[in-house]
């Protein structure tokens, strides 16, 4: 009895594999190119990124990028608009979660070394542009 009730546990604890998005972006790599590199500088603090709009005109709606591996779509951004992102809502093409880290996180969190955002070009082929990143922030 004993020994049936530790299986049961044993199973409770166990969880299973994680289905893979469908339709889950993919970076688009090389055959994009990044275009340019825009005066806008992606900080982070703890287990989130800011960021404020300081070009000239508005940015997306369109897919940021995180060290070409990680996305989410981003809403329309208005010139001098300033943003916070949990660092946890993006996910890569199996769906996994950036690791953000924040005081509970039993995972050394990853580092924010690239940022970038993902724009349709003037044929409608993906375009990349560039964000100037702010290293650190990882342990607060």
């Amino acid at each position: 009895m004993v020994a049936s009730a530790g299986a049961v546990v044993v199973a409770a604890c166990s969880s299973a594999p994680k289905p893979i998005p469908e339709n889950a972006p993919v970076y688009p790599g090389e055959a994009a190119g990044q275009a340019k590199i825009l005066n806008v500088q992606v900080l982070r603090s703890g287990p989130s990124i800011t960021f404020t709009n300081t070009t000239a005109g508005p940015l997306g709606p369109c897919r940021m990028w995180l060290n070409q591996r990680f996305s989410r779509m981003i809403d329309k951004i208005e010139v001098g608009q300033t943003v916070t992102l949990d660092l946890y809502s993006f996910t890569d093409e199996f769906g996994d979660e950036f690791r953000g880290g924040g005081f509970f996180s039993m995972e050394r969190p990853d580092k924010v070394v690239l940022s970038q955002i993902e724009v349709p070009g003037a044929d409608g082929t993906p375009s990349l542009l560039g964000l100037i990143t702010i290293a650190g922030g990882e342990d607060d």
